[in-house]
């Protein structure tokens, strides 16, 4: 009995630890070499996003989780179970946050990405604001659940296609117009550009700068 319950300790404290080496700190940092012209793909659940264009061909990563004052169970915080997907192979990246099946998403990731200046970018949030500066150039495709999405347009913005949407907000600051209807608004022009640009977001402003 006493060797049975040894081996039962030796395995529940080898658990623990593969568990704990499998958490995602709170915050952190990732880099790698990424070619010019490629895209990136990303997916938060809920947060935030800021993309700026690097000066070199390296894709840098920073992200921070702030759990909620809920978040807390056992001594555990619910926030450390995210996951995070971190892949670059060439001018193809993946940066993709999730959470394990049947966890409550009790923690907003917080996400700042330098990107090689010509990128096309791929990005997707549950619920959460997106920010692009106006020096990435490339194909957008950027869409929340809910949340505001800002894009700087830069000072020559060079689309061929625009197609913006929102559920319940405006769609402001663009050379474009602000779009039709009353509560949910939709916007579509093609200025001749070179690049395609879509956005949407179920509730919250779409706004353009310079």
């Amino acid at each position: 009995m006493r060797s049975k319950n040894v081996f039962i300790a030796s395995a529940l404290m080898f658990l623990l630890g593969a568990l704990a080496a499998a958490q995602l700190p709170r915050q952190g940092e990732r880099s790698a070499p990424m070619a010019p012209g490629g895209s990136l793909n990303l997916f938060i659940p809920v947060g935030s996003v800021h993309i700026r264009a690097a000066a070199d061909s390296e894709l840098r990563l920073s992200y921070r989780i702030h759990r909620h004052h809920f978040a807390f169970f056992g001594g555990t915080p619910k926030a450390s179970r995210a996951r995070l997907r971190f892949e670059v192979r060439g001018g193809s990246a993946i940066v993709r946050f999730s959470y394990p099946p049947h966890t409550h998403n009790t923690g907003s990731i917080e996400v700042t990405l330098d990107v090689p200046a010509r990128t096309n970018l791929h990005v997707k949030l549950g619920v959460g604001a997106i920010r692009i500066g106006g020096g990435v150039v490339g194909d957008k495709f950027l869409s929340t659940g809910v949340g505001a999405i800002r894009l700087g347009l830069g000072s020559k913005p060079d689309y061929r296609s625009v197609r913006l949407s929102t559920g319940v907000g405006a769609i402001e600051g663009g050379p474009w117009g602000s779009g039709q209807g009353f509560v949910a608004k939709a916007l579509a022009a093609h200025p001749g550009g070179q690049f395609r640009l879509r956005a949407h977001t179920g509730v919250g402003a779409i706004q353009m700068h310079g």
